[in-house]
């Protein structure tokens, strides 16, 4: 017992100590119930439907959940694709432009270029068949996609040639030059058109054709 009488036993300074923080409590207790009633007893602005506290929550801006849009989700008209239609021109095409071709590989395409400027030009697409390893089948198929412009053809001056220079074009063989000279000698050494170079054996009516679009009579 007397451990316990010592346990709540104060002095005069403190029990007055205690009494002080009592009244303070009492004291802030009373102030927080005025002051809750004076909240509670204060109008709400004119024309809102809403408390207090959803008024406060509108000063806050809303949370906007930002919309993304999925790539792919957007439907578009199918365009099936289309490749360009070729149309090429053989007496000015180069090999790269050929091999644009089906079936023309780099090989080709050089062999190509390479007998155009042999003969000068094409007068005609089917003159293909004429380059080293060209077939039937591989003309079929390009046949439609290629022209020609004769007046891209660079003729031979066949009154300003003689027998050697002649016969480097594939249309003229020695004997043909030989004839072409033979000709031009009996029109007193001047050609001036095809009807001067007479049918022969060496120039039959074919190469009289052929020749008739590499020979230039100026």
């Amino acid at each position: 017992m007397g451990k316990l009488h010592d346990f709540f036993f104060f002095t005069s300074g403190e029990r007055r100590g205690v009494c002080v923080l009592l009244l303070l409590v009492a004291v802030l207790t009373v102030v927080r119930v005025v002051l809750a009633r004076a909240a509670d007893d204060l109008p709400l602005p004119q024309g809102s439907e809403f408390p207090v506290d959803s008024l406060r929550s509108e000063e806050t801006p809303p949370t906007v959940t930002p919309t993304v849009e999925v790539a792919g989700t957007v439907s578009k008209p199918f365009r099936k694709y289309e490749a360009p239609v070729l149309h090429i021109e053989l007496n000015t095409a180069d090999t790269l432009l050929l091999t644009e071709l089906r079936g023309i590989g780099p090989g080709y395409a050089r062999r190509i270029v390479g007998y155009r400027e042999r003969l000068g030009g094409f007068y005609r697409p089917e003159q293909l068949l004429e380059v080293y390893g060209f077939t039937d089948e591989l003309y079929d198929k390009i046949a439609a996609f290629v022209w020609v412009d004769p007046k891209q053809i660079k003729p031979l001056r066949v009154n300003a040639l003689g027998v050697a220079q002649l016969k480097r074009h594939p249309y003229i063989g020695y004997y043909q030059a030989v004839a072409l000279i033979a000709a031009r000698d009996s029109a007193g050494g001047f050609l001036r058109s095809m009807h001067d170079i007479p049918l022969s054996r060496d120039l039959a009516p074919d190469d009289h054709e052929r020749l008739s679009h590499y020979l230039s009579f100026e």
